[in-house]
């Protein structure tokens, strides 16, 4: 697996450890879990938190990096629903500071931006949250 697919792994794993949905690596959930899934928004389950992560800054010369890492949840016919999947993230992960995710050790963790991203198909509510990752990644150019 790639040092992305990792990290992206851990934080599923880190999520559901803290009782906020159900990973499995298949992708395969019933009906009443709250599945974490990578970066497709499935029709089902109904309650759903997709992880799809982007580059968002490198340092030229040394391993830094800011890794972007959305956070789009679906939840029920209900606005709070959603809100409220949203806020639990937030309390989970924003401002964490030494957490390590996989191969990477997370320096500072924080949401940059959430919105809502109104009502999708059989009328679930959405939102989605940007998270920022300050970490290192080694190449064979540039140590960690």
């Amino acid at each position: 697996m790639s040092w992305t697919g990792e990290v992206v792994a851990a934080l599923a794993e880190h999520i559901a450890a803290a009782g906020m949905g159900t990973w499995r690596p298949t992708g395969v959930y019933a009906a009443t879990e709250t599945g974490i899934v990578v970066k497709a928004m499935p029709p089902t389950p109904n309650r759903v938190i997709v992880i799809s992560p982007y580059p968002v800054a490198e340092s030229a010369h040394l391993s830094d990096l800011t890794l972007g890492l959305q956070l789009r949840c679906r939840g029920s016919k209900d606005p709070r629903d959603v809100d409220e999947m949203a806020d639990d993230l937030r309390e989970l992960l924003h401002g964490a500071r030494g957490l390590v995710l996989g191969p990477a050790r997370i320096a500072h963790l924080w949401r940059q931006s959430h919105a809502s991203t109104g009502v999708h198909a059989n009328d679930r509510w959405t939102t989605s949250s940007n998270f920022y990752a300050q970490t290192a990644q080694a190449t064979a150019h540039a140590g960690d």
